[in-house]
């Protein structure tokens, strides 16, 4: 469907000069007062127009009066009043003004060879400008075509025939840009902020003519982001590539034959920019290339380059792997390391309750013993000497007590710490995954952590009692007081036995 073409027909007009730029489409002719269309027709095929655009046509006679007819006015009266007011072997004046803005991605192309001869006119600077103004205003562009039907596309631009089917970009722009920004450092990002992935062409036509510039575009910002710098200045592109040897080269873009297509070049771009680490492979990249270029032109790589990075690189891979794996051995040896630490305060609480009890256990045996010969050894272990003795014994055992809490929970601080210094060290070596899969989100340890207090609190618990039994024992009496009575009852029993088995043998 060409609406140009059918918007011209109503002039009776056989050959147009048209001009169509980015923004702006124009056409000037004269016609006679007899092939001044009615109004209603030419609204009509006005409002054809993607509503984007807006198409605005001047009629003025050689007076300089004139009417304009759009789609957003209505100005009948004033068009018929124009013609009516015209003689006849005047000749009127027509311009056709299309003014096209991008919406939803949509550019409007209706005279593709002006549109095409104007974009692509003056040196590679000059293109580069315009394609960087389309793509400043949006991350895609869909040229559609009113009077072509052979389509072509990059990864973020399509020129195809008029339709109504939405065109899908499953690109990501941006984030490619944030790639090369990290991987290389070109000066006029800002001003020109272009991929090679613009202007490579997945598909295309012979004789179309973008080809050839589209190629050199391409070549040009592929080594803009494989340089260590780059920059653009008065139609001078400057790059320099630092590695086994430093190099710098400067090409003339006014002059189109100063640059040449290189397919390797853009090999080697997306095969830095794309997966794996940015920054690290453009360096090896740049060794590889330093050391080629001492022999062949940068521009005439062929794919012995990229062969020569990609073996580079699969060694350099190699003795990463190996160093990963020893950190990831390394991180889970210390993991189970603090683990086995945190697992020895319980062993630690047991042997000091054990010394504990052995050192009470053995002050009451001593005393026992001790008083083994006595007339009265209960009596004698349950004193008040002894009890006083007991009883500093359950107190020093109290604060030992309270201070191995608090030694277990020093201990316990230093080990969280000592981990958490470890997670921060090897943050940087390992990425978000690794980082989850070895520290578990902390579950493992603290885990540990529970369950190990969980036994120090038994530990804690049964020492308590046995202090509060011991005490109970001896400053309350109630064995004590129940042995002896016991024993006392015994005593006299004895002794009332012994005294009538006397009195019997008397007479």
């Amino acid at each position: 469907m060409n609406l140009l073409d059918e918007l011209l027909s109503l002039f009776s007009i056989d050959e147009v000069c048209v001009s169509e730029r980015i923004s702006i489409l124009e056409a000037s002719f004269k016609i006679s007062r007899d092939d001044v269309p009615t109004y209603r027709c030419v609204k009509e095929v006005i409002n054809k127009f993607p509503n984007r655009d807006t198409v605005t046509i001047t009629l003025s006679d050689i007076l300089d009066n004139f009417c304009r007819v759009n789609s957003s006015e209505e100005n009948e009266d004033k068009f018929l009043r124009f013609v009516q007011e015209l003689e006849d072997e005047d000749e009127v004046d027509i311009k056709v003004s299309i003014e096209k803005t991008i919406s939803n991605n949509i550019l409007s192309v209706y005279n593709f060879n002006s549109f095409s001869k104007e974009l692509l006119n003056g040196n590679l600077v000059n293109i580069i400008d315009r394609f960087s103004y389309i793509l400043k205003q949006t991350p895609y562009v869909v040229f559609e075509m009113f009077d072509n039907q052979q389509s072509f596309s990059s990864e973020t631009m399509v020129f195809r025939s008029y339709s109504p089917s939405k065109t899908i970009f499953d690109f990501d722009r941006q984030d490619k840009l944030n790639s090369c920004k990290a991987g290389a450092y070109f000066y006029g990002i800002e001003e020109y902020p272009l991929l090679p992935e613009d202007f490579h062409l997945n598909c295309t036509y012979e004789g179309n003519p973008f080809n050839g510039y589209f190629s050199k575009i391409e070549t040009i910002f592929a080594l803009a982001y494989i340089s260590n710098s780059a920059n653009i200045i008065n139609n001078i592109f400057n790059i320099q590539i630092c590695g086994q040897r430093n190099f710098s080269i400067s090409y003339d873009l006014s002059n189109d034959n100063m640059i040449t297509h290189c397919k390797e070049l853009y090999s080697i771009y997306k095969w830095i920019y794309t997966d794996g680490n940015v920054i690290d492979k453009a360096i090896l990249a740049r060794n590889v290339i330093s050391l080629h270029c001492k022999f062949v032109d940068l521009l005439a790589l062929d794919d012995t380059t990229l062969s020569s990075i990609k073996s580079n690189y699969a060694m350099y891979l190699k003795n990463n792997i190996e160093q990963y794996i020893e950190v990831k051995n390394k991180v889970s040896d210390y993991i189970f390391d603090f683990c086995n630490r945190i697992g020895e305060v319980v062993v630690t609480v047991i042997h000091k309750f054990r010394n504990n009890v052995i050192a009470i256990f053995t002050f009451l045996l001593t005393v026992f013993f001790t008083n083994l010969a006595s007339s009265d050894i209960i009596a004698n272990i349950f004193s008040s000497e002894v009890k006083f003795v007991i009883n500093i014994i359950i107190v020093g055992s109290i604060i030992y007590l309270g201070l191995s809490v608090y030694e277990i929970i020093i201990t316990m601080s230093i080990q969280k710490e000592a981990y958490e210094k470890l997670k921060n060290t090897y943050g940087d070596l390992l990425d978000d995954k690794d980082q989850k899969e070895i520290f578990k989100e902390d579950e493992f340890i603290n885990t540990k952590i529970k369950s190990t207090w969980k036994q120090v609190r038994v530990l804690i618990a049964i020492w308590v009692i046995t202090l509060v039994m011991l005490g109970v024992i001896f400053n309350f009496k109630i064995i004590g007081k129940t042995i002896i009575s016991n024993k006392n009852s015994q005593n006299n029993s004895i002794t009332t036995t012994t005294q009538v088995q006397v009195e019997k043998q008397e007479p």
